[in-house]
């Protein structure tokens, strides 16, 4: 006697109590169907099937046969020998995003994840335990707040022999959408003005700026007791009418953070395959990049759809802002120092004593020095000092020399000191002085 044994779903088992109900009367068939939430109708045709073929005919006939959605074992090689030779390093989606792009083979990502698993090339990895931070809600308007930053790294890959170069981003809060992004040598005041003035130029000013505490933004030295408190970046904000908040933490500027993170696995694969070398190729097309890469996969539609960015026509009175200003002190003789330099000032016919007033200066990345003074532009010329002579040696000097060479002599080649028991009467020094 042999016996079948069949494997069923908890969905079959439920379906075969309710057609056993349902053949011995204790069931309708609409309570059934109900049941079951499918139409009487549908559940006609089961029941006359079961009666006709028994329980095999309540189990799936799919099961333990290959989908028909499956890939062909060429195909999944064809992947997988692209993936090795090109996008050996790359995460699975972004590697399958690759692939449809520039090979024009589509497979999704969760497939290609297990694919490449199997063939070694990804490595699941467990999920560090992190300490929880609340979320901050996203402000409701584009344009509303700007979360900037700067990310060093090695964007290059090796292949720029300049080293490593510091990417600025600026991500709009409300949509994580990057708005600016370029390659700078370092993270400096004259690249945030740099980049700050090509934001205004293509979207306008944001109503406020969202960084950290870096040196850029605010005077961190404790010690610090004159001055206005503000940096030349936080001082030209203010001017412009942009409000500047300091971040507490890197989470709390969560979404550039991990931008930049982002970035740095995303962007440098794509300047590999695009042939980017090095900051000069690569700024014209970061654009390129983020808005077909970027942009259209990981931004959001903010809540208010009012922009509130501020549009200017005339960017002359704004870059007017984006200048590194000091002030100096005019001496007895009309000039000032700055930068190690003199600059002799001269204010033409004017008879009132001007020394010991105070003159603006103006330092333009493009165009130099400005001097100002009450408003108005002073004209001058850079005192070059003079290099003195080699002054004279004098006797004392020279014995001084003197000496310390006698010492170095005398280190080189120390004085000999005999031991105790050295015989005196071997040399001829002592011959003679004992009488022999």
């Amino acid at each position: 006697m042999t016996i079948e044994v069949h494997t069923m779903s908890d969905k079959e088992l439920k379906k075969l109590d309710v057609i056993k109900k349902i053949v011995s009367g204790q069931l309708t068939y609409r309570i059934g169907a109900e049941q079951l939430c499918i139409s009487p109708r549908q559940l006609k045709r089961i029941v006359k099937k079961f009666r006709s073929e028994g329980i095999i005919a309540l189990i799936s006939k799919k099961r333990g046969k290959t989908s028909n959605r499956t890939y062909g074992r060429d195909f999944k090689e064809k992947v997988i020998k692209l993936v090795e030779t090109q996008y050996r390093d790359f995460k699975p989606l972004f590697a399958s995003q690759m692939l449809l792009e520039r090979d024009r083979v589509q497979v999704s990502s969760e497939t290609l994840r297990r694919w490449m698993s199997e063939a070694g090339l990804w490595n699941i990895k467990n999920k560090k335990v992190t300490i929880y931070h609340p979320r901050r809600t996203r402000r409701a308007q584009y344009g509303e707040l700007v979360q900037i930053d700067g990310s060093y790294h090695d964007w290059f890959e090796g292949r720029n022999d300049d080293g490593k170069y510091c990417l600025i981003v600026f991500i709009d809060d409300a949509t994580s959408r990057i708005m600016k992004m370029r390659f700078y040598p370092h993270e400096t005041t004259e690249a945030y003005f740099d980049l700050m003035r090509l934001y205004i130029i293509e979207f306008g000013l944001p109503m406020s700026l969202y960084s950290d505490k870096h040196g850029v933004f605010r005077v961190n030295a404790k010690e610090a007791k004159i001055g206005t408190g503000q940096t030349q970046f936080g001082r030209a904000m203010k001017a412009i009418g942009i409000e500047l908040i300091h971040a507490h933490s890197p989470q709390a500027k969560g979404r550039v953070e991990r931008c930049n993170e982002t970035l740095q696995d995303r962007l440098v694969k794509w300047m590999r395959l695009e042939g980017i070398n090095n900051p000069a190729s690569a700024n014209p097309r970061l654009d390129e990049y983020r808005d077909l890469l970027h942009n259209n996969m990981f931004a959001v539609q903010p809540k208010n759809p009012i922009n509130a960015h501020i549009f200017i026509n005339d960017l002359t009175e704004i870059s007017r802002h984006f200048v590194i200003i000091s002030e100096r002190i005019i001496s007895k003789s009309l000039t000032i120092s700055y930068e190690n330099k003199i600059y002799q000032l001269d204010f033409g016919g004017m008879k009132r004593r001007l020394h010991n007033k105070i003159v603006s200066i103006r330092e333009d990345f493009n165009q130099g020095i400005l001097i100002e003074f009450e408003g108005k532009s002073i004209p001058y010329t850079i005192y070059d000092k003079q290099h003195h002579l080699e002054k004279p040696v004098d006797a004392k000097e020279l014995e001084v020399r003197r000496i310390e060479r006698l010492l170095v002599k005398k280190n080189k080649y120390p004085q000999y000191t005999p031991t105790k028991n050295y015989s005196w009467t071997n040399c001829r020094w002592g011959q003679r002085y004992s009488g022999i």
